[in-house]
């Protein structure tokens, strides 16, 4: 199945380095410039149907690219932020100082972090996974843009990759940069079912 990943423009938590998690920020004027710019270059490209997650920074972006791709983007659940749990709205020098044992295992073996209130990468990897396939069955196996935040995408191309979980901060995400993968569902590049 062919995707198109979009990492929303960019918002002041992300220059600020702030867990901005499920917060309703819209993007900033530089994110507005890169969402019309990743609309110029994903209009050179074959997309059926426009999936956004729900929240503003991601919609905002999905609405320029939807202008330039003549589609009205359908909002999914699935492709929600990483839940952060008591993360959200800290920085990350406070998420450090505050909880130095979790955040060293973040950034050492994301995929072991474990804590109260926060969605794990295998969680997310299931969540994510479903949407795709959701995707698949209402949509068809025409490509499929999904405007999504750095969590699901660096997911989905470690899924793609047959890369473990634990490899997850090496993906370079950056804002508003349209990234096809392919992920094949029924064979080697993932399960046709997550549980």
């Amino acid at each position: 199945m062919n995707l198109i990943l979009i990492r929303h423009g960019e918002i002041d938590s992300n220059v600020a380095k702030v867990y901005s998690g499920r917060s309703s920020e819209p993007l900033n004027s530089r994110g507005l410039l890169q969402a019309e710019k990743a609309a110029e270059a994903i209009g050179q490209l074959q997309v059926a149907t426009l999936l956004t997650s729900p929240l503003k920074r991601a919609f905002e972006t999905a609405m320029i690219l939807g202008r330039k791709l003549n589609l009205d983007p359908l909002v999914s659940e699935y492709f929600n932020e990483l839940r952060m749990g008591p993360w959200e709205g800290l920085s990350e020098a406070e998420v450090e100082a505050r909880y130095p044992v979790e955040f060293k295992v973040w950034n050492s073996r994301p995929a072991e972090l474990h804590l109260d209130g926060r969605e794990t990468l295998e969680e997310l990897r299931v969540r994510a996974i479903e949407g795709v396939l959701d995707a698949r069955e209402r949509h068809g196996d025409a490509p499929i843009a999904i405007v999504t935040h750095v969590a699901v995408i660096r997911i989905l191309m470690l899924q793609a990759q047959g890369r473990p979980l634990n490899h997850y901060k090496a993906v370079v995400v950056p804002n508003a940069t349209p990234i096809p993968i392919s992920l094949d569902l029924a064979t080697n590049g993932g399960p046709t079912s997550v549980r």
